[in-house]
């Protein structure tokens, strides 16, 4: 299954014109996917993002900053970046990926 989901997810950057593939990091068996109490200062709208998270189709990816309660939820081919970015522009300090398709990929 993250064999397949590599693949689609290198066909998708080379059908939008991205020449360098995508790398899914591995799980890191932290949490499992659905724990909530795992993820590294919660906060309301966090629990609420990370609960539609858990629904959406992959390609997905949830990136959080753990100091500051930051995170950043995305879909589809350029989920990884689109989500770190969009923590990034709610942090002032490092955002981390937290999960990725349905794995937890956090490392504290």
């Amino acid at each position: 299954p993250l064999r397949r989901c590599t693949s689609i997810l290198t066909l998708a950057a080379r059908v939008l014109g991205r020449s360098s593939e995508i790398e899914i990091p591995q799980a890191s068996n932290f949490a499992a996917l659905d724990n909530f109490d795992a993820l590294p200062k919660r906060t309301p709208k966090m629990l609420l993002d990370y609960r539609r998270y858990l629904v959406y189709l992959k390609p997905k990816a949830f990136a959080i900053d753990a100091t500051s309660g930051a995170h950043g939820v995305a879909t589809g081919p350029n989920a990884i970046s689109e989500a770190l970015d969009l923590c990034k522009n709610n942090s002032a300090t490092t955002c981390k990926l937290y999960a990725v398709n349905d794995d937890v990929v956090w490392k504290p």
